[in-house]
């Protein structure tokens, strides 16, 4: 029984990891974008996506204005005041998220210490 429930909690700190690492680099993406969208110099060259891999190489026009996928392939114009706010409230949503998962993770260890020092 005990070794049952021993796999069960190491299958979970796997998947506990996995969800972590998935949330640092969405953590990593989002933080990324989110200084360099201010520091978009109008004129400057970028390389703006096209799909699939595919990139344009494209001057950068004095921007008041982003388009963001919201789902579904659904595009709205924002500011780029509403852009940054949506960003960082992803981002502090993700922290949040990431918290709670290494409380879990910290716990579920805690739970794993125990049942092998009570099979020692």
């Amino acid at each position: 029984m005990d070794n049952n429930r021993l796999r069960t909690l190491v299958h979970q700190l796997e998947q506990n990891q996995a969800q972590l690492q998935a949330i640092t680099q969405q953590l990593i993406e989002l933080e990324s974008f989110t200084h360099a969208l201010p520091e978009a110099i109008p004129g400057s060259t970028i390389l703006a996506p096209l799909g699939k891999g595919v990139f344009l190489e494209a001057q950068l026009a004095p921007a008041l204005s982003c388009f963001v996928e919201v789902g579904a392939g659904i595009v709205l114009k924002k500011t780029i005041g509403e852009v940054t706010k949506t960003l960082n409230e992803q981002t502090s949503q993700l922290r949040i998220a990431k918290t709670q998962l290494l409380h879990y993770q910290a716990d579920v260890e805690q739970q794993a210490q125990k049942l092998l020092e009570h099979n020692l």
